[in-house]
């Protein structure tokens, strides 16, 4: 839609534009020319606003943009609603100067004019939203901190209106906040023992709980705002309704021109006061506004002398505002220069008639400093348009960087780490990189969260592969603990010492387990594993000592044996040999060296006294060992301790038939000679030996068989 302005009042020209009564066809070629070259400014001026448009919001997402797009509406249809409100109030003034001139010439000079004046008129108000841009805040990867502090002062300092464009940016960087909150809580959590994704809660901070109540704070005020908007609106119609009942009853009369004339100027001035209405009662209303001052412009051409005041004062008025508006070129800042050139402009478009040649020349010297300040904004529009693409170049080559990281295959949490520094490097040049072309600034922000997101993805999940590994680490390590602890309080030296050492390969071949309990669990292990050295170390400390005391025990036990009396009985005095013997064995080492003599000694001594009784050697052996078999099957573990006896004994018959074997395997490769009888004696001897151990350990044997059988093991 093209306007026109009549005398700076702004009309709107549509399709089937509404016809000044008064207009004569010879003015209408004229009029057509004129408002031909003016729409085609007015439509340079509209692309120009587009442009800046595109440059306004950073990252705003498509519901926001949509809000943002009525809320503008309403505004925009506030700022057309008044323009016409101003238009038609200034007929009256045209019809009071317009004496002399036909009124056909007079309609379609204010036409020309106005239409000049319309185009400026949309450039400042579209310069108004351009200008924002010198503040724009690009808030993508800001911190909550600078969140905080822009939510704060946009609700405390009652900048929400001026500031609604941003929200949406701040809004999805508040939600990016949070998701990162969670995504970090979440791998913590996951770092812990038997845990699962869904057991884990989002506790989020203080700051991010505040941001939240920011903005919604934030948000209930724009509200708020949009609502009364819509309420002022209707309150104007009310008034301007009010208005026009008053104009109608001053045009009935007529009896005192003068006087009518300035309750009619007090209407207009009051009309001019009542802001916008809605824009669908926008054409009655303003259809019948037009109407009253047409009639009262007639009213008015009987009083030259009212006329020719108003052209006085008109032109000291429009000379003042060309002063004013190129002084602004002088104005460092263009966003407060064309921020003061909306009122000087909206004064000039109610500034009054004044005579053709007068009107052209005073606007074309008015125009030419607005022309000025808009170049000066276009030079600089078009400086922040090279800045910004070269600006989404640069994004656009980090977006592949960061899409080829994403990309990358990490199959340790090591690999991952070793790309972690390009990221960050990638994210401080986006950072410190200005904003982009709003028509790409979506698409180019969008593109590289999401590949930074799928980066981060790669460790998410190199961070749960690993919890599970640590835990099952952890599993395996603490059953070495329980054998470790299990074993530390034995003095089975020899097999103990095996075994716990096999018991440290073990934990050594086992991965890691989580940071904050891998201390603990080492510390277990190596205590128990310490308890048993420190034992064994403190036992064989005093090896020497003890063994001499064992020694001294031994020969008690001897002397013990060679001095008891004969027995009463059989029985008696097996019960005497199975009681020392069984001292005998609860008695430690003694001396290597000593060990065989003291045990020739106790089997010297044991004969003796076998002899004395005139009791079988093997009975007392039988008896003796299923004595031993009565105190194992009595023990913790019964089943365990035959078990093991049994292997001890077959092991134990086995070595032996083992040496006999080569003891007769080694004799045949001697030839015994004459004078070589000894040594056929000493093979033989041994040959005798060793079958009769044999013996007696397959005696142990079947007596333990039989036993564990009558136990039911």
């Amino acid at each position: 839609m093209v306007s026109l302005i009549f005398n700076g009042h702004t009309a709107p020209m549509t399709e089937n534009k509404e016809q000044t009564p008064s207009t004569s066809p010879q003015a209408a070629p004229e009029a057509a020319s004129h408002n031909h070259a003016l729409a085609t400014e007015d439509n340079t001026e509209q692309a120009s606003e587009q442009v800046g448009d595109a440059e306004q919001n950073k990252a705003p997402q498509a519901a926001e943009a949509n809000l943002q797009n009525e809320t503008n509406a309403v505004a925009e249809t506030a700022s057309e609603t008044e323009d016409n409100t101003e238009q038609d109030s200034e007929q009256v003034g045209d019809a009071e100067q317009n004496k002399a001139p036909q009124a056909a010439e007079a309609n379609l000079k204010n036409e020309t004019n106005a239409a000049a004046e319309t185009a400026s008129e949309e450039e400042v108000e579209a310069d108004e939203e351009v200008v924002d841009e010198d503040e724009e805040v690009d808030f993508q990867d800001a911190p909550g901190e600078i969140l905080f502090s822009w939510l704060r002062e946009s609700t405390e300092e009652d900048k929400v209106w001026e500031r609604r464009r941003s929200i949406q940016q701040v809004r999805n960087r508040v939600n990016e906040l949070f998701d990162e909150a969670r995504s970090n809580q979440l791998q913590e959590f996951l770092k812990q023992d038997e845990v699962t994704e869904e057991d884990f809660q989002f506790q989020p901070s203080d700051l991010l709980k505040k941001l939240r109540e920011l903005t919604k704070k934030f948000l209930d005020k724009r509200q708020e705002l949009r609502k009364n908007l819509e309420k002022s609106l209707n309150a104007n119609l009310l008034a301007k309704r009010d208005i026009l009942d008053e104009m109608r009853r001053i045009m009935t009369d007529e009896t005192d021109i003068p006087k009518a004339a300035q309750a009619f100027r007090e209407a207009i001035k009051r009309w001019r006061e009542v802001g916008p209405i809605p824009k669908q009662a926008a054409d009655e209303i303003y259809s019948s506004y037009r109407h009253f001052n047409q009639q009262f412009h007639e009213m008015l051409k009987v009083n030259r002398e009212l006329h020719e005041m108003d052209i006085k004062k008109s032109l000291e008025t429009r000379e003042g505002l060309i002063k004013q508006a190129e002084d602004l070129l002088q104005v460092e800042s263009i966003r407060r220069s064309l921020e003061l050139l909306i009122p000087i402009r909206k004064e000039w478009r109610e500034a009054g008639y004044l005579p053709d040649d007068v009107d052209q020349q005073l606007f074309e010297r008015f125009k030419a400093a607005c022309d000025a300040l808009y170049a000066r904004r276009d030079a600089h529009r078009k400086e922040q348009d090279l800045k910004r693409q070269a600006n989404l170049e640069i994004k656009t080559q980090l977006c592949a960087e960061v899409e080829a990281l994403a990309e990358g295959s990490y199959d340790s949490m090591k690999d991952w780490k070793a790309e972690e520094p390009r990221m960050l490097d990638i994210e401080n040049r986006w950072r410190s990189t200005g904003p982009v072309p709003k028509a790409q600034s979506d698409e180019v922000w969008d593109r590289f969260r999401k590949a930074k997101r799928q980066f981060h993805k790669h460790r998410y999940e190199l961070m749960k592969e690993k919890s599970s590994e640590l835990s099952e680490n952890l599993k395996q390590k603490m059953a070495l603990i329980e054998q470790a602890e299990a074993l530390k309080e034995s003095i089975d030296w020899k097999e103990t010492t095996i075994k716990l050492i096999k018991l440290q390969k073990e934990w050594k071949a086992i991965g890691p387990v989580q940071r904050k309990k891998s201390e603990a669990v080492w510390e277990r292990f190596r205590a128990a594993c310490d308890h048993f050295f420190q034992a064994k170390d403190a036992w064989f400390g005093g090896k020497d000592n003890r063994e001499k005391e064992n020694l001294e025990a031994k020969q008690a036990l001897i002397e013990q044996l060679k001095s008891q009396e004969k027995p009463e009985s059989e029985e008696a005095g097996k019960q005497v040999l199975q009681d020392l013997q069984k001292a005998w064995d609860e008695i430690g080492f003694v001396p290597a060296k000593r060990k065989r003599e003291i045990e020739q000694e106790w089997d010297a001594a044991r004969k003796e006294f076998l002899a004395a009784m005139g009791l079988d050697p093997a009975q007392l052996r039988k008896a003796e060992y299923s004595d031993k078999l009565e105190r194992l099957a009595s023990g913790d573990n019964p089943e365990g301790a035959l078990t093991d006896e049994r292997s001890f004994l077959g092991n134990r018959v086995r070595k032996l038939e083992e040496e006999l074997a080569q003891v007769e395997n080694n004799l045949g490769f001697f030839n015994i000679s004459k004078g070589n009888e000894g040594l056929q004696k000493q093979f033989d001897k041994k040959i005798e030996r060793l079958k009769r151990e044999i013996s007696i350990w397959q005696d142990r044997r079947l007596q333990l068989k039989h036993f564990m059988k009558q136990k039911g093991l």
